[in-house]
């Protein structure tokens, strides 16, 4: 279990109250097989959003090594969730809400594996 916390300003806290569900479902990358979920329960105060997340996955024929939330761009940023990873894969990540801005409208998950490092599933992660 990781938990980190990133610098930025608390602006963004008027946007997100109480707790939101959140999920991405997760696709091979090939030549990886499988497939699997992501889900967790954001909590925001107004300095911290908190995802408390849980990943499973079926018929991927490897160990995770590493899970991350990543952005994309020339300003992509990756927030990792687990690395080196333990079954089950849950933890705990805390980011400041800005952060959280730039992460609910446009993250994937990625889970790597030693014979994928960049990533073996991917899946958009969304936020009701």
């Amino acid at each position: 279990m990781q938990l980190g916390v990133l610098l930025a300003t608390a602006a963004a806290v008027a946007s997100l109250a109480g707790t939101q569900p959140v999920q991405a479902r997760l696709h091979a990358v090939a030549p990886a097989t499988g497939s699997g979920t992501f889900t967790a329960s954001v909590t925001t105060t107004k300095s911290l959003v908190t995802l408390t997340w849980a990943v499973k996955t079926s018929g991927v024929g490897a160990p995770v090594t590493s899970a991350s939330v990543r952005t994309s761009g020339a300003h992509g940023i990756a927030i990792p969730l687990c690395g080196p990873c333990k079954a089950p894969l849950h933890g705990r990540l805390a980011v400041v809400p800005s952060m959280w801005s730039r992460i609910r409208g446009s993250a994937q998950v990625v889970l790597a594996t030693h014979a994928q490092p960049t990533g073996a599933l991917s899946g958009k992660l969304v936020v009701p």
